[in-house]
C-alpha cells in the first residue's frame, strides 16, 4: 500500500533572498543599499538574512531604488508569511493527530459533513472545519473545559462519549443553520405547542418544523452517531432555541421527547444545555422533572 505523504504547502522563499540576488546583480552591498534607501544597515541586513519583513513603506523605497514594483515586494512578503504560518501550523497540529481517533469519521464522510482524506493531518483539518475551531485546544476549551459560559454552560467531560455527543450536537447546529426563522416569541410558541398537541397524529415532521420556525424555534431530527445513547437536546444557538431530537418521527418516543425539550425552552434559561436519556446521573434532575411535568400537560 502506498504511503500517503503529509500535506505540505508549496515552498515559498523569503523576499530577502530575491533582494539579495538583485543586489548581487547590481553589485551593490548592503551598506550602500541602506544609504540609497535611507534605512539603517541593520534593517537591510535583517531582511537579507530573512530575519525581518519588508513593510509597505520599504516596498515603496525599494521600487524607487531598484525599479521593482512595490506591490511585488508586498505580495511576496504576504505569500511568504502565509507559507511560514502554514508550516508552523502543520508542526503544531501534527502533535494533535490522535484527536481524530475519537470521532466517527466514516459516518461523517458518508453523511457529507467532511471530505474523505488519506493524510491524517488533512483529516484533522476537515474535523476542525466541521466544528468551526482553529485547533484542538480551542475545541477542548469549548466542549470540555467550559470556557464559554454564555452559550455552552456545561462540560461534556461530565458525560460518557463526549466526542460523540459533540459531533451529534454540531450536526444539529448545521441542520438548524439551513432553516430561516422569525424572532423567538414565547407567547406564540405556547400557542403553537397547544395546536401541535392536538394535531400531532396528523402532521408531518416538515409541518412541525415549519410551525416552530414561524415562532422562532428550530427543530431538527438528528439520528445519533455510532452507539450514542441520546434522545434529545435543548439549547440556544445564535439567540434562538434549538430542539434536537435523535429518535425517528414515527417513534413512540418522538412526541414525548419533543414536548420535554420544548418545556426546557419555556421553563429554563438560555445559558444551559439539556441532554436527555444518557443513562447517567444528571446535575439538573430537578429541572428535568419540571420539564417532564410540563411536557405531560401537552400529551
Amino acid at each position: 500500500m502506498k504511503t500517503q505523504k503529509p500535506y505540505q504547502p508549496k515552498q515559498i522563499h523569503h523576499p530577502g533572498s530575491v533582494l539579495a540576488e538583485k543586489l548581487r546583480e547590481l553589485n551593490i552591498g548592503s551598506k550602500e543599499f541602506a544609504v540609497r534607501t535611507n534605512k539603517p544597515e541593520k534593517t537591510i541586513s535583517a531582511i537579507l538574512n530573512e530575519k525581518s519583513s519588508i513593510t509597505a513603506d520599504m516596498a515603496i523605497l525599494f521600487e524607487l531604488a531598484l525599479g521593482i514594483p512595490a506591490h511585488y515586494w508586498v505580495k511576496h512578503q504576504m505569500a511568504y508569511d502565509i507559507y511560514a504560518a502554514e508550516q508552523k501550523r502543520i508542526r503544531y497540529h501534527a502533535e494533535q493527530i490522535t484527536w481524530i481517533t475519537h470521532f466517527p469519521i466514516e459516518e461523517l464522510v458518508n453523511s457529507g459533513f467532511i471530505t474523505k482524506k488519506s493524510a491524517k493531518i488533512e483529516l484533522l483539518y476537515e474535523l476542525l472545519r466541521f466544528f468551526g475551531f482553529s485547533d484542538v485546544n480551542a475545541w477542548e476549551n469549548y466542549y470540555l473545559k467550559q470556557k464559554l459560559k454564555v452559550n455552552f454552560s456545561i462540560s461534556l467531560l461530565d458525560y460518557p462519549n463526549p466526542y460523540l455527543i459533540a459531533t451529534w450536537l454540531r450536526i444539529g447546529e448545521l441542520q438548524a443553520s439551513d432553516l430561516l426563522t422569525n424572532p423567538y416569541s414565547e407567547r406564540q410558541f405556547k400557542n403553537t405547542l397547544r395546536l401541535l398537541a392536538k394535531q400531532k397524529s396528523e402532521i408531518s415532521f416538515e409541518q412541525l418544523q415549519l410551525s416552530c420556525v414561524k415562532v422562532g424555534v428550530h427543530v431538527v431530527n438528528t439520528f445519533p452517531v455510532k452507539d450514542l445513547n441520546v434522545k434529545g437536546a435543548t439549547r440556544w444557538v445564535n439567540n434562538l432555541p434549538l430542539i434536537q431530537i435523535a429518535v425517528g418521527y414515527r417513534s413512540v418516543d418522538f412526541w414525548p421527547t419533543f414536548f420535554h425539550e420544548a418545556a426546557h425552552i419555556l421553563l429554563h434559561g438560555k445559558k444551559e444545555i439539556f441532554l436527555e436519556h444518557l443513562n447517567i446521573s444528571l446535575k439538573n434532575c430537578s429541572k428535568e422533572k419540571e420539564a417532564d411535568i410540563l411536557a405531560k400537560s401537552y400529551f
